[in-house]
């Protein structure tokens, strides 16, 4: 008897839970809606804190080189492979061509990282977007994290008609394929989200 009434307390926490966009759920525009003030500043507050923590936390350091020896070898390297000739490198300057290589891959990997920091805002105006955001009813199934990137696209100054591309693609449950590649005056581009 114990057995089937804790079953039956733990499938009542589970649904719960669903319902409320906890386990196997994601907190949508409905569920803001009805969250007071304090509950709105608080999960604004913990999501930029943790997404900003793990980016933090995850950008690669970046080797330290001689800059005037990595410039003198990096000529070098040009020379060579612009006149099609095979030259030799010592050890040293191979390693230091290797070390330039992976600190530009590390750069790139930092910069696509950093791209999700969430700064320039102060949470009560990311809540304040998100209140006005699902103030449109057809904006409340939207995820409050994706609508959180939203809100930074606005603040970092994407351009209107691309965040209407990107909302577009999230009422549609991200299912619109081609949504995000559009065609203007600079030819085709790929509107990156989040």
């Amino acid at each position: 008897m114990k057995k089937v009434i804790l079953s039956l307390m733990f499938l009542l926490l589970c649904a719960g839970y669903s319902q409320a966009g906890g386990i196997g759920g994601e907190y949508n525009g409905v569920d803001w809606v009805k969250w007071d003030d304090e509950k709105k500043g608080t999960f604004v507050a913990g999501f930029v804190a943790g997404s900003n923590y793990v980016i933090w936390g995850n950008l690669e350091k970046l080797g330290e080189y001689n800059e005037e020896e990595a410039d003198r070898v990096l000529k070098k390297y040009l020379k060579a492979s612009a006149s099609q000739g095979i030259e030799a490198y010592a050890h040293d300057e191979a390693a230091l061509l290797r070390d330039i290589s992976v600190n530009e891959a590390k750069d790139d990997m930092n910069k696509n990282l950093l791209e999700y920091v969430i700064y320039n805002a102060a949470n009560k105006n990311i809540k304040s977007a998100l209140d006005d955001l699902y103030k449109e009813e057809r904006n409340r199934g939207i995820g409050v994290t994706d609508a959180i990137f939203v809100v930074k696209k606005r603040i970092t100054g994407t351009p209107e008609e691309d965040i209407e591309k990107i909302l577009a693609y999230l009422r549609d449950g991200k299912q619109l394929k081609g949504t995000l590649l559009v065609k203007d005056e600079t030819g085709l581009r790929y509107i990156p989200f989040p």
